[in-house]
């Protein structure tokens, strides 16, 4: 499974006529998937987050976050970080996506604590 295998399961979440209607919806069905990847091809999903996260587009990057935090990809540390200082400087997204980034940062920091 390539990068671009990932992207094109991510993006038919996207793409599903519930998501428009729910972003819980969206968020559950990318999570489910990502679950998945994460088995086969962990490296390829990480890959593919990378991308949606630096893309510094709604709804992906944060979908990209917020599935980094619950499946505890520290790997995506260092893009999150970049995102944050974007944020803060207000070349993207408005300050209060500040609060879901520096939730997935504590608990992925944690992660690397140990």
């Amino acid at each position: 499974m390539s990068k671009e295998d990932v992207l094109a399961i991510l993006e038919s979440d996207i793409s599903n006529p519930g998501s428009y209607k729910s972003g819980e919806y969206l968020e559950e069905h990318v999570l489910e998937h990502a679950v998945d990847i994460l088995h086969k091809d962990k490296q390829g999903l990480i890959e593919a987050l990378k991308d949606w996260i630096e893309a510094q587009s709604e709804p992906r990057t944060m979908l990209a976050v917020r599935v980094a935090k619950n499946l505890g990809l520290v790997e995506l540390i260092p893009q999150i970080l970049e995102l944050r200082r974007e944020i803060d400087s207000g070349k993207v997204f408005p300050k209060f996506y500040l609060r879901y980034i520096d939730e997935a940062l504590n608990i992925l920091k944690k992660q690397v604590e140990y």
